[in-house]
């Protein structure tokens, strides 16, 4: 059987010197062309940076010449392995990239909520509204959690410990009947809790709290001293996390509270926005 010829692997027409990289990166040093859109679906808010590199400098850096004109696509892919968690002082790049945007976005908030009163002539009390909006949005020292994810958790977990209730009340009914027929239908059980929540996540949530014995056993949701509060919100927890999210160090209690306080403030929002009185 013939063998194919090796691929010969890709070569710069030289090997680039520490020397050149170096001064190479230096002028890459340079304060980005910054622009911002707003998605047409309104999905996201996409800030974009641009780092000049115009034919001048290439001209005098190897480096950047090969890069950028002969090989873009291979810096394209080096520049997306970049590691986000690189520390930078105390913190971590990607840390501080999302630290500088939330400022970004602050303040473009506050201007525009300071115009909008203007607008109907009510600055005085469009000052008091800045107040309290810079006042609550100030973030707190230590771990921070997901606010996007805590309101996701918070709008998903009522109706998850209104199931995981009835299901224990389920359970309990036929626990009795069953013992009153000598026997237990675990089928039946499972058939219970399958009509109203995914057999598969509510064995993980379970085994999160109980640990992997009796791991199939649907029994395990009336365990003694196990409030559905607890399997409700570790419930909650599997399937954020199903969806990629990542709660990080914040306990899922925590991101449902916060989350429960951020739907009262909207709420308040939306039924505050037209009592406003032109001032004369």
């Amino acid at each position: 059987m013939t063998q194919s010829p090796p691929v010969p692997k890709k070569r710069f027409p030289r090997l680039v010197t520490g020397e050149e990289a170096g001064a190479s990166s230096l002028l890459l040093r340079q304060d980005p062309q910054r622009s911002v859109r707003v998605a047409e679906d309104g999905s996201a808010i996409e800030f974009v940076f641009r780092i000049p590199v115009p034919i001048e400098i290439r001209r005098e850096s190897v480096p950047l010449r090969l890069l950028c004109d002969d090989s873009p696509k291979c810096w394209e892919e080096t520049l997306s392995r970049l590691d986000w968690n690189m520390p930078y002082g105390k913190k971590t790049v990607g840390r501080w990239i999302s630290l500088c945007l939330h400022r970004i976005l602050e303040q473009a908030l506050d201007i525009w909520i300071k115009e909008s009163y203007e607008l109907v002539r009510a600055a005085q009390k469009g000052d008091a509204e800045r107040q309290i909006f810079k006042k609550k949005a100030h973030c707190t020292r230590g771990p921070q959690p997901n606010y996007a994810i805590a309101l996701r958790a918070a709008r998903r977990y009522p109706e998850v410990l209104r199931q995981v209730k009835e299901l224990k009340v389920a359970l309990r009914t036929l626990r009795k009947r069953g013992k009153a027929k000598h026997g237990l239908s675990t089928k039946e059980a499972r058939t219970i809790i399958g009509n109203r929540l995914p057999c598969e996540v509510l064995q993980r949530a379970l085994d999160t709290l109980l640990g992997t014995d009796d791991h199939n056993s649907p029994w395990r949701l009336l365990a003694p001293g196990l409030p559905p509060t607890q399997i409700a919100e570790k419930y909650v927890a599997c399937t954020l996390e199903d969806e990629g999210a990542d709660l990080g160090r914040v306990s899922i209690g925590s991101h449902i509270r916060l989350g429960n306080r951020l739907i009262a403030a909207l709420s308040g929002e939306r039924t505050s926005g037209a009592t406003v009185t032109p001032s004369s």
